[in-house]
């Protein structure tokens, strides 16, 4: 079996792909070590378009997602093709949703829905010294649909503690993408950063 590898478009410098401890890779695809980047709008050079959807190679430079996955690449096992492919009927079910890198540290985590009738991607967590549930889910504000990410209140009469919101794509059932900001003050900087995954 020969090794894929990836030439930078930017720098020419070669990337070689990633594999276990027996030299298997995962997948058809290749995993070349490059990591998606969040918050930041960018012209990629194979492309030619703006994108807020990239990746990072691991010289540094940014390419989209779309361009990345034509090159043969992949984050996390799974190709991005097969990823921006799994938004079918029941693509959101399967979707696990990574908050990351939160001013708020305690809404970092794993969320997911738990049954199909779900309105809410979730996670148990502790907030100012209680267990309380977090969520993910959308709420309509103004005529507008956002994507707010919240906690329960240690008090049962109290609302909810909102931490931050997304403006909601109508191309997308789960906050992907999107660009969050602070609900309340509760929403310390900086804002979430979100992955995507699926399992089975």
């Amino acid at each position: 079996m020969t090794e894929a590898i990836l030439k930078c478009p930017t720098c020419n410098a070669v990337h070689h792909e990633k594999t276990d401890v027996f030299g298997n890779k995962k997948g058809e695809k290749s995993d070349f070590d490059a990591r998606e980047i969040f918050g930041v709008n960018y012209t990629c050079p194979i492309t030619l378009e703006d994108t807020d959807e990239l990746v990072a190679l691991p010289c540094g430079h940014l390419l989209s997602k779309r361009a990345y996955g034509q090159m043969g690449g992949c984050t996390g096992g799974a190709s991005l093709e097969e990823a921006d492919g799994r938004d079918d009927g029941c693509g959101e079910d399967r979707a696990l949703i990574h908050i990351r890198k939160a001013g708020q540290r305690s809404c970092e985590g794993t969320y997911r829905r738990h049954s199909r009738g779900d309105d809410a991607y979730t996670k148990i967590g502790q907030y100012d010294g209680q267990d309380v549930t977090y969520s993910i889910e959308v709420r309509t504000v103004e005529l507008k649909r956002w994507w707010y990410l919240s906690c329960d209140s240690s008090n049962p009469s109290e609302p909810r503690i909102d931490f931050y919101r997304a403006p909601v794509k109508d191309s997308c059932d789960y906050p992907k993408g999107v660009r969050w900001e602070a609900a309340s003050l509760f929403g310390k900087f900086p804002s979430p950063r979100v992955a995507v995954s699926y399992f089975e």
